[in-house]
């Protein structure tokens, strides 16, 4: 049975152990001052810190080394879901001696897989085969068998796999493991749902709960589905909101404690790195040719999977997306901001050495640009639910005056966890969490145009009035035109652009302005 928290960021730590390179254990689980456990999905490795304030000689003692391990077991209020975990120690760092005979500083420690990584290379061949098999077949024999030998053999990770598409033949040329699986991860597709999941958004990660090679799509899009069914409580679901002043209360271990942008857009990256049109001229070797592929945001990218439906991070309007008739037959590439070349096959037979280049390379390269298009960094009560790779929905309250029960419609919504710090300190462990947005809640196009009863629009100037403005609505205001709805409406003068110098013809006499005269 589950056992209710008291407080929001309660937990309890029930083993903090060091193991020296004799196989002798200590007992720090009072030495430690703070806990930083990090973990991404850019990432295929957990990394573990503890500040030790050491007064005893531990140093000496233990003594460290960077060969020592540490065991660390912990349960947020239900110690049936109690999560234990092994690093290995690689540094020690911020070391400051007192006067006296403490000392404190900081253990650097990472999963055990980490440190075999960079010692293990793969040389290995696979003939028709799924990538995901691959990524299985790797991690059992340079990790899993490497560590249970290690160590023992109860040694077992979760190793979360998602069955992809397709089979391909592919040498190792002795890349190290977590290369040769993220290789695999970005040139897969998955095969569960490859109607609805077009895209190529595969990771390999690892968080406190183990290893994934997953699809973020297939995350994406069961997120979605439960909120069309009406599945809430499957999703975590976070609010922007003042805190209680007085004792807790259920809503507090939900509220998050502070929340800042880290990106909110940047159209101009977006056009330059392809996350709006790209060109893909692939050539096959084999049969001596350059194939052809096109990525249009505003078509390829509403076939993906989004957490918030089909919608995309751009109007109709915005000069990211490719003119029309771009998509037609022999366009030219100078219409697409990212052009990429990659060989699409080997030099053997074409149906065995294909790659499929040209649809993940253009996909993926745009999907891993919206990620990074709208980016959030908030800070919650520690919630073992969430994990990197977690999909959470995020309400913020809407500024428009009297509007004070709505959420935002644009940055509310559902959002992917991509990082997680994990913070214990004093009494309290706390969660921040990386955040990325990949779709609106609906079309752009239509967000303006919907009558929100509490926004009151100044009749002349045609701009939002502000609370010390606007007065309290008593019927729906109507709005005086339907602006932006064609930019051919507008006066012709509105793009007319001028310098003050040349309309008054008074350029600066010793400036860039006056023009100079060739002598004849």
């Amino acid at each position: 049975m589950a056992t209710k928290k008291n407080t929001p960021g309660e937990f309890y730590i029930t083993e903090l152990t060091v193991q020296n390179y004799q196989g002798l254990l200590f007992d720090i689980s009072d030495k430690w001052v703070m806990i930083d456990i990090f973990e991404s999905i850019y990432d295929p490795t957990v990394e573990f810190q503890v500040v030790i304030n050491d007064a005893v000689g531990l140093l000496e003692t233990i003594p460290f080394l960077g060969e020592e391990k540490i065991f660390f077991t912990f349960h947020t209020g239900d110690q049936q879901k109690s999560i234990r975990r092994i690093y290995n120690v690689f540094k020690l760092s911020d070391m400051k001696d007192g006067t006296g005979v403490q000392t404190i500083y900081r253990l650097h420690c990472v999963s055990p897989e980490a440190m075999l990584n960079t010692r293990l290379r793969v040389y290995s061949n696979y003939s028709l085969t799924r990538y995901s098999d691959m990524a299985q077949a790797i991690y059992n024999e340079y990790f899993q068998r490497e560590l249970q030998s290690l160590f023992s053999r109860h040694y077992e990770k979760e190793f979360n796999i998602e069955p992809t598409a397709g089979q391909y033949t592919i040498a190792f040329p002795g890349s190290r493991p977590f290369e040769a699986m993220e290789m695999c991860a970005r040139r897969s597709t998955t095969a569960v749902d490859p109607r609805n999941i077009p895209g190529a958004l595969f990771f390999f990660w690892e968080t406190l709960h183990g290893y994934y090679f997953r699809s973020l799509e297939t995350i994406m899009l069961r997120a979605s589905r439960l909120r069309t069914e009406g599945v809430l409580d499957e999703i975590p679901r976070y609010f922007v909101r003042p805190k209680n002043r007085g004792g807790v209360e259920e809503e507090d271990f939900t509220t998050v404690d502070s929340f800042e942008y880290s990106n909110y857009f940047d159209t101009l990256r977006g056009m330059t790195d392809g996350m709006f049109t790209r060109k893909f001229l692939g050539h096959n070797l084999f049969n001596m040719t350059v194939e052809e592929t096109e990525y249009l945001y505003d078509r390829d990218g509403l076939k993906e999977a989004h957490m918030n439906g089909p919608s995309i991070l751009a109007s109709s309007k915005s000069m990211g997306l490719a003119p029309e008739g771009t998509e037609l037959k022999g366009s030219k590439h100078n219409k697409f901001a990212h052009v990429e070349y990659y060989p699409v096959s080997g030099s053997g037979y074409s149906t065995t050495f294909v790659n499929k280049a040209e649809h993940w390379k253009v996909h993926r390269g745009s999907q891993m640009e919206q990620l990074k298009s709208l980016n959030l960094e908030v800070r919650i009560p520690g919630d073992d639910r969430v994990e990197s790779g977690t999909v959470i929905l995020l309400d913020i309250k809407s500024k428009i005056p009297f509007d004070e029960s709505s959420t935002e419609s644009l940055r509310s919504g559902a959002f992917m966890v991509t990082g997680v710090h994990h913070q214990f300190f004093g009494d309290t462990y706390s969660m921040k969490l990386d955040l990325a947005k990949d779709s609106y809640e609906g079309n752009l196009n239509d967000v303006f145009f919907k009558p929100n009863p509490n926004q009151q629009i100044d009749p002349e100037t045609q701009v939002p009035l502000s609370h010390s403005e606007a007065k309290t609505p008593s019927t729906i205001p109507t709005r005086s035109k339907g602006r932006g709805t064609d930019d051919n409406d507008t006066d012709e003068k509105m793009y007319k652009i001028f310098s003050f110098a040349k309309d008054q013809g008074d350029p600066v006499p010793t400036g860039p302005r006056a023009r100079e005269v060739e002598e004849r």
